[in-house]
Formats: C-alpha cells, structure tokens, sequence
C-alpha cells in the first residue's frame, strides 16, 4: 500500500515545462536545415560538435577546432562522447549549422570559404580566421554556453521569440515534452514529523530537497533550518522529459533532513508528481504545483509490503 500523505505538509515547487522547441534533443536538431553537412567545410553526415559554438562539424575540422583550444571551441563526439544536460541545451539554444554562419557572416573579418577540393592547410587557415573573428565579436554570435537557461530563443527581428512557456519561466506550470524547469519554492513538514526527526526542535533541521526523473537526479538545494523553509529566488534545476518513456511519467520529489556537517541526510519525506496528468490538467496555461509529501517506509514496512 502507498504510504499516507503527512497530515498538514504543504511543501511546494513551481514547475515550469518549456516546450521541445526551446530544448530540442541531440537527434530534433540534427533535422534542422544545414545540420546534415560540416558548418565548415560542407562534408556531408557530421558526427562532431562545437558545444560552446552550436555547429556540427565533420572529423577533419573537429581536429582544427581542437587546435584552436577549449577556451574557443569545445568539441565533442555525438556518437561516442556523453552529453550533461547543459551541454544539450546550450548547444541547441545556437539555432543550428545554417543560422549560426548566418550570424557569422556578417561579423567584420569573416572570411570567404575555400572552394570544393581546397587543401587541409587552406580549410584550417579558414575555420582558425572564422572562429577568431566571432571571437572578436561576441554580439554576432553568443554562445549557448552564455544562455540562461530561462532564456527563450530569439525570434525575426531579434527580438524574444514567445512560447506557451515564456511567460512562466519563474512562476507556475506549462506542460510540454522537453525540458523542465522546477523552481523549489518552499517546504513545509509537520510537527509530528519534525519532532520524530529532531528529538530536541525544529530549529536543528536542516532541508534540503532534490528531483529524480527517470535516471537524472538533480543536485539538492542548499540546506535551509527549520520546518518551514523557502528558496529566495527558488532554487532551479532543469531536467530533460520524454513524454513517451514510461520511465520519465512521474518526477519524484525528496526532502532531506541533515548533510550540513558533510554527513549523509536522512530522507524526511518524498513526493511525487504524475507529469503527463499534470501537463494534460495544464493545457498550456500557468498554474502553481503543491506536492503532498509522504513519509518513506522504513525497513518493517518494506517486509510488511513484500509479505
């Protein structure tokens, strides 16, 4: 049986889902127009990456963005290499192959590009001088890894591009596939769960919470005192939501008890959030979320349940 709900609990997270446009997959931006060749020298199927520069690129001028140093370019494989979650989203907040040599191009000092069957040495001349030149005008091209996460993409005319989502980056839920943005706000635990936990008051707690979706688990948020605690601003994290994987239908939300002096915390209570219900009760609009918080089941229960 699922553990009770702790009578009174009232912590409370505002759950943003940005839509899928916003935070495309590896695979969803490989479809982006210019994506299926080099950003530099048009090889076809590239299976390289600039993460910070948001271009595909093919083997051979992955190896002269190497050159060029980290600080500049920051290659990774698509295939063979793993990707954190901020990496995904600032590589695919650069708009692509085709919008990121749009912006290029009309930086000062951008060079022509060397015709079909140039050399290696004439390719890496470019690529050094095309990247050096955005390096000297960081407006003509910001890189992903600038992006906050909350930033929206930039429309025609420059201007923020408008999403179901734009408008509640801080504050409710809009429910989409894609990338989630969970704002903790604030937890709140009972009396009687206080005392079971701190024998000697409230004052000791110290809380902290995390979210577990599918196989990510974020990093807790910084330990607050007490029993009611708030995150002033709220304390963000982001995770990656695939709708259609069972695995990713509910978030789980844990609240921790402990870890100030470096120690393990205890688990103070967890609650859990159905993401396809609540995208469905959202139906694009903002709403705030407030998860119940149920006590874990210690070891007897688990025998009690297995029995």
């Amino acid at each position: 049986a699922a553990p009770a709900p702790m009578p009174a609990a009232v912590p409370a997270a505002s759950v943003a889902f940005v839509p899928a446009a916003r935070a495309a997959t590896l695979a969803e931006q490989a479809r982006q127009p210019g994506n299926q060749e080099c950003a530099d020298c048009g090889a076809p199927n590239p299976d390289w990456a600039s993460v910070n520069l948001g271009v595909r690129i093919c083997i051979a001028c992955a190896g002269t963005h190497r050159s060029l140093g980290a600080h500049i370019s920051k290659v990774k494989s698509l295939s063979l290499d793993s990707w954190k979650l901020e990496e995904i989203v600032a590589f695919t907040a650069c708009g692509g192959n085709a919008e990121v040599n749009r912006k290029l191009a009309g930086s000062r000092g951008f060079p022509r590009r060397p015709p079909a069957g140039a050399t290696r040495a004439d390719m890496d001349a470019f690529i050094s001088a095309k990247y050096s030149a955005a390096a000297s005008a960081p407006d003509a091209l910001r890189s992903g890894a600038e992006r906050s996460f909350g930033d929206p993409p930039t429309a025609e005319g420059g201007g923020p591009a408008k999403s179901a989502a734009a408008e509640a980056s801080q504050e409710g839920t809009t429910c989409h596939s894609g990338l989630i943005l969970v704002d903790i706000k604030s937890v709140e635990l009972t009396e009687e769960r206080s005392r079971e936990l701190r024998l000697f008051g409230k004052m000791f707690l110290n809380i902290s919470a995390s979210l577990t979706l599918g196989s990510q688990t974020t990093d807790p948020t910084d330990i607050r005192r007490g029993s009611q605690v708030t995150w002033e601003p709220p304390a963000r994290r982001q995770l990656l939501w695939n709708a259609e994987d069972d695995e990713q239908r509910v978030l789980r939300v844990s609240v921790f008890d402990g870890g100030a002096l470096g120690g393990e915390p205890d688990l103070a209570g967890e609650g859990f959030v159905d993401l396809s219900e609540a995208a469905a009760l959202a139906g694009g609009n903002a709403a705030p979320i407030t998860v119940d918080l149920h006590e874990p089941l210690d070891d007897d229960d688990d025998e009690d349940e297995d029995e």
